[in-house]
């Protein structure tokens, strides 16, 4: 990296546009985190949980970050719905 001229922060912020981050269901949608529907997940909440929060502070401080939360009384249409309109913002609609 220091031979390109490159730091984490220059990697981080300048390599994506928006980066779009959907928290896990092990945050805030706890019913809807189960292990039985998903062959490659093999986490449990806690752990699930800190790993969110590790990659969520991986991208904290790109100037475009948008988290997507599981609000309570909110559908995942809801989430997918606040997905598109980050998408929609970066692409200036």
């Amino acid at each position: 990296m220091d031979e390109e001229g490159w730091s984490w922060v220059t990697l981080r912020d300048r390599r994506y546009d928006r980066v779009i981050f959907l928290n896990s269901a092990a945050l805030g949608a706890e019913d809807f985190y189960t292990l039985d529907n998903n062959a490659a997940r093999s986490e449990g909440l806690d752990l699930a949980r800190h790993l969110n929060s590790k990659t969520l502070e991986a991208w904290t401080g790109h100037p475009h970050l948008s988290v997507i939360p599981n609000n309570p009384g909110e559908t995942f249409n809801d989430k997918i719905e606040c997905t598109v309109k980050a998408v929609e913002k970066t692409v200036g609609l």
